[in-house]
């Protein structure tokens, strides 16, 4: 499904935060962005489709590279019930600032500010944030939860890693990123610990309920070289090694988004969505269901799930072939447009598509996507009939 565009021109850098709040009714679905340059935050009304301006921002200094906008859960402020998001504005700018959202973004006088300017991230010579900043929820938020109470943050340009403790409004300083830090493309990920992922040790047996960690793309090395790194911070131990093997390289435009919110921690949805950046047009999803020797995980491409599409371009009928262990799955067709013209069983992983819709009619030639949902993820691509 194509989404509408939004209302102003395109710019150089954006991010984004989902939030889905069923304490209201009709309950509030949307998605806010700022976009790079900016010094406003949009609106995405799910259910409408539409774009808005949600609240300009304070400060100066406009959205530039390394922004990040995370929601921070539900609170109370002054005795009234407001959805919290943090915000760093990247480009160099030394703002960490706290966004009040009144329920369905209402604009109302309140005793209190919808924006608030919180503690610099101040653990380093240089506290601004760079090109590679991102900010990751402690506990990790699903949208049904109430509000953490910390943030790790990664300045970008440099190693810096630290923790933001939300009651008291201060940082302390973490184990430094790995290798050279993160530059262009860093992204930071924090998630529920799943299988052998849980760090040994007595002060995780009693609160194994709460515990989470993190994991991080560095982005681009110092000399701006694309790299392969995804590294894993289990808190209270170090960032680990064991996990720098991703398929493809990592750069300017990589993130990492924890998908759990759909299953249980042990189940097969729970994992990690990456996108590799300007290097790679994939999607990889990292995840305990997928063991490798020692039990350890490893990030992969949709690409090496392999399904098999032959021929492509076609003139008759298309074979679309799955690997084991992915056997059955539903395969949906459609056109450039997002309107679906037919929906294939794979049974046993196997399909086969006479270029008929489903009014039995053939389609015309033309570009096509297709989606296979496994179970576990979805892989994407394109198909293309000739005349």
């Amino acid at each position: 499904m194509a989404l509408p565009p939004r209302p102003i021109a395109p710019q150089p850098d954006a991010a984004l935060a989902y939030f889905y709040n069923p304490l209201i009714f009709p309950p509030e679905e949307k998605v806010l962005a700022v976009f790079g340059g900016g010094r406003e935050v949009w609106a995405f009304n799910v259910p409408t489709q539409e774009w808005f301006l949600d609240m300009p921002i304070w400060g100066d200094d406009p959205i530039g590279e390394g922004g990040s906008l995370k929601f921070g859960g539900f609170m109370t402020v002054f005795g009234q019930p407001v959805t919290r998001f943090y915000l760093i504005k990247g480009g160099g700018s030394k703002d960490f600032m706290a966004y009040n959202r009144l329920y369905g973004g209402m604009r109302v006088r309140v005793p209190f500010p919808y924006w608030e300017f919180l503690r610099p991230f101040y653990i380093s010579e240089d506290s601004a944030f760079y090109a590679g900043a991102d900010l990751a929820m402690w506990p990790s938020v699903p949208y049904l939860t109430l509000s953490p109470y910390g943030i790790y943050a990664m300045r970008g340009g440099g190693k810096d890693f630290g923790f933001y403790f939300i009651p008291g409004n201060w940082w302390d300083r973490r184990h430094n990123i790995l290798g050279d830090g993160a530059f262009l493309g860093g992204a930071l990920v924090s998630h529920d610990t799943w299988g052998d992922l849980l760090p040994e040790g007595p002060n995780n047996e009693e609160n194994e309920e709460d515990f989470c960690i993190l994991h991080c793309f560095r982005g681009e090395d110092e000399d701006g070289q694309p790299t392969k790194e995804f590294d894993c911070y289990d808190y209270p131990d170090l960032w680990n090694a064991d996990h720098n093997d991703p398929i493809y390289y990592v750069s300017s435009g990589s993130d990492l988004a924890y998908g759990a919110y759909w299953g249980l921690p042990n189940d097969s949805t729970c994992g990690i969505w990456a996108s590799f950046g300007n290097y790679c047009n994939r999607i990889g999803f990292y995840g305990a269901w997928r063991p490798l020797q020692g039990g350890s995980q490893s990030l992969f491409s949709a690409a090496e799930k392999r399904l098999l599409v032959s021929p492509n371009p076609a003139k008759g009928k298309v074979t679309f072939q799955l690997p084991a262990p992915y056997l059955n799955a539903s395969l949906r067709i459609y056109t450039e447009n997002g309107e679906v013209v037919r929906i294939l069983p794979l049974e046993n992983g196997r399909g086969i598509w006479d270029l008929s819709a489903s009014d039995g009619k053939l389609v015309p030639p033309g570009v096509y996507f297709y989606t296979a949902r496994t179970g576990a993820a979805e892989i994407s691509g394109k198909l293309v009939i000739s005349k």
